[in-house]
């Protein structure tokens, strides 16, 4: 066994087994040394905390309810990082999805087109977004409230979310 390790407890499963390690050390008269620290936060997940953060700033501002708005900028901003990035949701390629919504406007079937446009939209997420495009994605949305005369500020439980260079 390693004489450091670092472990992260999530599960109960998980406590025991530390306890056990813990009781088979002490029976072989090791010396166990804890370091107890904060964990941090990964980029991601401050992005998507500010995500929500600035659905519900322009909400508020607007009065349409944030699920609305998170909505309309997931169709704007982040449906094109879908297509163009060829993102694979449960094993299909967002592109073949999106044109295929896509073609039922082409063919003249505009409500299939926008019920299946809705549909899609409220079911991805920014959670299949690396960093680098979650920052995209905060930013579209940054730069269009900004256009809008929203002005968004970033919560401090979020100061670790990255982003591009936004227009002032």
């Amino acid at each position: 066994m390693p004489d450091t390790f670092h472990l992260t407890i999530v599960t109960p499963e998980e406590t025991n087994s530390l306890f056990s390690l813990i009781r088979s050390d002490l029976d072989q008269e090791k010396r166990l040394t804890v370091t107890v620290s904060d964990k941090s936060e990964s980029r991601s997940s401050a992005q998507r905390r500010l995500m929500w953060a600035w659905y519900v700033q322009i909400a508020n501002f607007t009065g349409v309810h944030s699920a609305v708005i998170r909505n309309e900028m997931m169709r704007r901003f982040g449906v094109p990082i879908f297509h163009r990035d060829q993102i694979q949701i449960n094993g299909i390629s967002a592109t073949i999805a999106i044109d295929s919504i896509r073609d039922l406007k082409t063919e003249g079937l505009y409500r299939h087109y926008n019920a299946m446009s809705e549909m899609y939209v409220s079911a991805i997420t920014s959670n299949s977004f690396n960093v680098k495009q979650n920052a995209e994605y905060l930013t579209d949305v940054f730069n269009f409230a900004a256009s809008e005369g929203i002005r968004l500020f970033i919560p401090k439980n979020c100061k670790n979310a990255k982003m591009q260079k936004c227009r002032n």
